[in-house]
């Protein structure tokens, strides 16, 4: 995804992304024993990562946010457990809306610069940014489907 960049940029953009990104224990092979996990096993659009990150979020929810890109996921989370839906939702977030709270933070051209050259690898950023990048499609198209539906309408 970083295209023609040299591999020392590669490895100090990756080496940042370590130092900010909390890591999962050690003792990550317990969860499999939890009960959220056998809460979240068998259900169809949920695949192994997202499960196990799952039951760990449900095990210790405090303090985390759960961001996922996977709308598959989300909706079967929704489904399949309305109830657990219902007591965790405001702390899962769709990479929509995670984008569009970057875009708000730091401006649309902040986003454009890093997702144009890999907008091919998400069909939302593919369809938001389009051939004639503007904020306004860009906005209505990363709000137009919220799988978690917590997004806030602009006006």
């Amino acid at each position: 995804m970083l295209g023609g960049a040299a591999p020392e940029d590669v490895i100090q953009r990756t080496q940042e992304i370590v130092d900010i990104v909390p890591i999962i224990p050690d003792d990550v092979d317990k969860i499999y024993g939890t009960a959220a996990y056998q809460e979240l096993s068998g259900i169809d659009g949920i695949d192994t990562g997202e499960h196990i990150l799952a039951a760990i979020f449900i095990n210790s929810p405090a303090g985390r946010m759960l961001l996922s890109g996977d709308k598959r996921f989300i909706q079967a989370f929704r489904e399949y457990l309305p109830d657990r839906w219902d007591e965790l939702s405001s702390s899962i977030i769709s990479f929509e809306t995670c984008i569009l709270a970057i875009e708000e933070r730091y401006g649309f051209e902040f986003v454009l610069q890093r997702v144009l050259p890999v907008k091919h690898c998400d069909g939302s950023l593919r369809i938001a940014i389009g051939d004639q990048p503007k904020v306004e499609h860009f906005r209505k198209a990363m709000t137009s489907y919220n799988p978690c539906g917590i997004i806030k309408k602009r006006s």
